[in-house]
């Protein structure tokens, strides 16, 4: 089975592409419970192309051509937005691009402009990007390229997130919309006490310390200001307490270093 056009090579298999997210959620999300739906292929039509455009100037009562531009772009056919990032990697791929069937089932994304409507739209987005005028526009050379995806969606507890893998460069999108698990204390101290073990960890601890102190110190007079205020007005009102302060790793350390300070002291302070 053959493409209507040619799709650019496929270099993730699934499989790997799941690894992937899931190393992505447990890592960096840090999610211990989470779903990733199975992985379908999308094949999403891009428009390459070779264009030119030109800026004119008044001589001698005459219009010429004072510079032009040549380059290539690909235009995304269902989005029909301008993609940078995807003109470079058709232009890394297209060699290896091929108008065979992938071997596992897929689904191609069909775009909504008709091939003899191809040049006006390329012409008008393009216009659109320079901020040029359309007349000064050339189209030439234009390929219609499938650019192959993943589609799959993440299910954690804050709800479901659909994502796009790459299938050529292994980029991953959408996945910046699943949120981050908030840890608890006991596991951000236990990361805190493995990292400490490497004396190249104590420096950039100690630089965190500093920082987290210098943010203890600046507010301090507004602080007291805000107590002064309280008191004048007879009220409790203007004073808490946030808990999310000892969740930070500088400031779980800091306490680490006093208790450990005021061990020492029990223990040999007398001597």
């Amino acid at each position: 089975m053959y493409l209507g056009s040619p799709a650019l090579p496929i270099k993730l298999v699934p499989a790997d592409a799941v690894k992937s997210l899931d190393d992505i959620i447990r890592k960096k999300k840090r999610w211990h419970k989470f779903e990733i739906a199975t992985l379908k292929l999308i094949l999403v039509p891009y428009f390459y192309f070779n264009y030119h455009y030109f800026k004119e100037k008044e001589k001698g009562g005459e219009k010429i051509i004072e510079s032009s531009v040549d380059g290539f772009l690909a235009m995304n056919g269902e989005t029909l937005q301008i993609d940078e990032e995807t003109t470079t990697l058709i232009k890394e791929n297209i060699k290896a691009a091929s108008a065979e069937a992938p071997g596992i089932e897929f689904e191609i994304i069909e775009t909504g402009i008709e091939k003899k409507e191809q040049e006006t739209v390329l012409k008008l987005k393009l216009a659109e990007y320079f901020q040029i005028s359309k007349a000064n526009v050339v189209i030439s050379s234009t390929k219609k390229i499938l650019l192959p995806l993943y589609k799959s969606f993440v299910t954690v507890e804050e709800g479901t997130f659909q994502v796009l893998i790459n299938a050529v460069n292994g980029e991953i999108s959408g996945i910046e919309k699943v949120p981050a698990r908030e840890r608890e204390l006991i596991e951000i101290t236990k990361e805190t006490i493995n990292e400490l073990k490497d004396p190249a960890a104590w420096v950039e601890y100690t630089k965190g310390i500093l920082f987290e102190t210098k943010k203890i110190v600046v507010p301090k007079k507004m602080a007291e200001k805000s107590a002064r205020e309280s008191k004048k007005s007879g009220s409790g009102e203007g004073f808490s307490i946030d808990l999310n302060f000892f969740s930070s790793k500088w400031i779980l350390v800091l306490i680490m270093i006093l208790a450990l300070f005021v061990i020492y002291m029990a223990l040999f302070g007398r001597r």
